[in-house]
This record gives C-alpha cells, sequence and structure tokens, in this order.
C-alpha cells in the first residue's frame, strides 16, 4: 500500500506550521529506518509512505501526487474547527470548502476533487490551532498533537481520530 502525506501550512505563522511539521518528523523517522537505527513499526503490512512538505502552495504537488498514485493520500494541516488547541479531527469531504484559510493560495476542497482521480481514498487531518500569529514555534499542546499523529499514521491507525461532526 502506498501512502502519501502532504503537510500544508505556514511555518511562519506558528501553529499553521504544523502540517510542514508532520511531514518532517515522518521523513526523520523513515531516515533513520533506512539507515537501521530505528525498527519500523508500519503494523506489519507492506506499505510506503512518502511524506511531501507543501507549505502554503499544495497545489503545486499535484504532478508530484499523480506521479505516486497513492492508495491513500493523507492531507495535513492547522484547521479552525472551534475545537481545544491540539485537537485533531478526520475533515469529511463536503466540509474542506468551510475550513479553508487564508494561507493558501486555492481552496483545499478545490485541491481535494481535482486529486481524487489519482487517488484510491483521501484523507484530510485538521489540528485546532492555539495561535495563528506570526512566528516559528508551535505551541507545545499543537507539537504534541503533531507527534501523536505521526505516530498514528506510522502505524497505520488513523481510523481511532474521531471525525468532525461539524463547524
Amino acid at each position: 500500500m502506498r501512502e502519501v502525506v502532504l503537510g500544508i501550512g505556514n511555518v511562519l505563522r506558528s501553529d499553521d506550521g504544523v502540517g510542514v511539521y508532520v511531514v518532517q518528523k515522518l521523513d526523520k523517522y523513515l531516515s533513520k529506518i533506512s539507515a537501521g537505527k530505528e525498527q519500523a513499526t508500519l503494523d506489519g503490512q507492506s506499505r510506503e509512505l512518502i511524506p511531501i512538505q507543501c507549505d502554503t502552495i499544495p497545489e503545486g504537488y499535484t504532478a508530484l501526487v499523480r506521479e505516486h498514485k497513492p492508495d491513500l493520500l493523507i492531507m495535513v494541516d492547522a484547521a479552525e474547527m472551534g475545537l481545544n488547541p491540539g485537537e485533531c479531527r478526520i475533515i469529511p469531504p463536503n466540509m474542506t470548502e468551510v475550513m479553508a484559510t487564508s494561507t493558501h493560495n486555492i481552496s483545499l476542497s478545490f485541491l481535494v476533487t481535482y486529486l481524487q482521480d489519482f487517488c484510491h481514498e483521501i484523507i484530510m487531518v485538521g489540528i485546532q490551532p492555539q495561535s495563528m500569529v506570526p512566528g516559528m514555534n508551535l505551541s507545545g499542546v499543537v507539537r504534541e498533537s503533531g507527534d501523536c499523529l505521526v505516530a498514528l499514521i506510522t502505524k497505520g491507525q488513523l481510523a481511532q481520530i474521531k471525525k468532525l461532526d461539524a463547524l
């Protein structure tokens, strides 16, 4: 199973960079496995994880997604969902339009619609930010949530994340 993880966000706006943080952590984890410094915990399945750092222009990586033809595309971004900071939710496709933020060049719903032709399944994971003010540091609670998400992705346990009911 091939899984592509798109890390979306602006690292210059505090917690908006959490998607980028997640793919950077995944990349470091996968590098340690390749170097034999860490034991793989990809849940025993034959899985290929491909982290891609998109920053604020995920539309610039559609060709790369098409090239990989993932079975699962996981899009990770900060999302204002009215939850407690650091809470994580699966965003249903019909709700991505309302959560689009000004840090992206196109709406995520448009991007998801376009990418559906190249991916078997798309999951959008939103993490509630604490702060989106200018700055390069994630808040502690959002960093912890990002770390937990990395563990869930590597173990193939995204089903443990609650779905967003309503905004």
